[in-house]
Parts: C-alpha cells; sequence; structure tokens
C-alpha cells in the first residue's frame, strides 16, 4: 500500500507540467476565438473575465482550475 502512495505521488509530479504547458495554448485559443467571434457586449465581457481569471490561476499555479475556466470561455464563445 505504501509504495501505491509513492507512486501516485510520483505520476501526480510528473502531471503537473503538462497541464502547466496547455493552460497558455488554451488561453490563446481562446483570445484568437475572441478576435473572430460574433458576441454582445454583455457575452463578450464574461469571456474576457473568464480569460483574465485563466490567466490568474495559471500564474498562480492552478492549472486544474485555469483549465476549467479557460475551456468555459471557449465554451462561451463556441469554439
Amino acid at each position: 500500500m505504501k509504495s501505491f502512495f509513492v507512486a501516485s505521488v510520483i505520476l501526480a509530479g510528473l502531471a503537473a507540467p503538462v497541464f502547466a504547458g496547455e493552460c497558455p495554448s488554451l488561453i490563446q485559443k481562446a483570445e484568437e476565438a475572441m478576435n473572430a467571434a460574433t458576441l454582445d457586449e454583455a457575452m463578450k465581457m464574461k469571456v474576457m473575465d473568464h480569460i483574465a481569471q485563466a490567466k490568474t490561476e495559471h500564474e498562480a499555479g492552478k492549472h486544474n482550475e485555469s483549465i476549467v475556466t479557460i475551456n468555459d470561455a471557449l465554451q462561451l464563445i463556441g469554439a
């Protein structure tokens, strides 16, 4: 059981950099989709808030939360 726990911790540590690299590419995708989107002003502001929040989460090391937030933004855009 102890070795299973150690293996889980190691695996989680190896997976973290993968999520860290995914955030910026998803943020860029959302920003590009935003430029091409035809949304009303209220929806544009909501999407821009999501993008800003995702950037803040990424910089704070909260990569899973950042990915969820930016995926919400992409869904709002329809991308």
